[in-house]
């Protein structure tokens, strides 16, 4: 990948980086900036009286304090400003508030698109394999079959879903 040029970026050019960027763009309230700091790093624009701001409205000094606080939900708005404010990087922010391993109603999040359009079913299988195959080789394959799956449904004007996850155990 080509290191990025320091300085602002459109969310449009940060959307092509990949689909998590573009996910987390398309439901975003717009009005904040992005920017490329000296590393190549997609960040959201610092703003230091504002995190203040909605720090004390929360009564709380850091993060951690603010996440002992009552009624504090990742998928409050106030709590994604804040982040933006603290010019939190795009892929941290989408690994925080996207990704369901941290937040695990993140698919509930309508943004400014004001609803959710999604709605989840989850699946449990359990597949039995022989000793001698290699987990991750099948996991890798499976994956890829509920993929093609899932791009082959959409092309018949069938449901569109997408695999939030899949795990295992050995």
């Amino acid at each position: 990948m080509t290191k990025l040029e320091e300085g602002p970026i459109s969310w449009e050019d940060a959307a092509a980086f990949g689909k998590e960027y573009a996910n987390v763009l398309s439901i975003e309230y717009t009005g904040h900036d992005l920017v490329v700091d000296k590393h190549g790093t997609i960040r959201w624009v610092e703003d230091p009286v504002q995190e203040k701001a909605i720090m004390d409205m929360f009564g709380a000094t850091d993060l951690n304090d603010l996440y002992t606080k009552k009624d504090v939900n990742k998928n409050d708005h106030l709590i994604r400003v804040l982040y933006k404010c603290m010019g939190y990087s795009l892929s941290g922010f989408w690994e925080i508030f996207y990704w369901e391993a941290n937040n695990e109603d993140a698919w509930k999040y309508g943004g400014r698109k004001g609803h959710i359009d999604k709605k989840r079913i989850q699946v449990y299988s359990v597949i039995e394999i022989d000793n001698d195959t290699d987990v991750d080789e099948f996991m890798e394959a499976f994956e890829n079959y509920l993929d093609d799956g899932a791009g082959a449904a959409a092309m018949q004007g069938g449901m569109v879903h997408e695999i939030v996850s899949t795990e295992y155990e050995e």
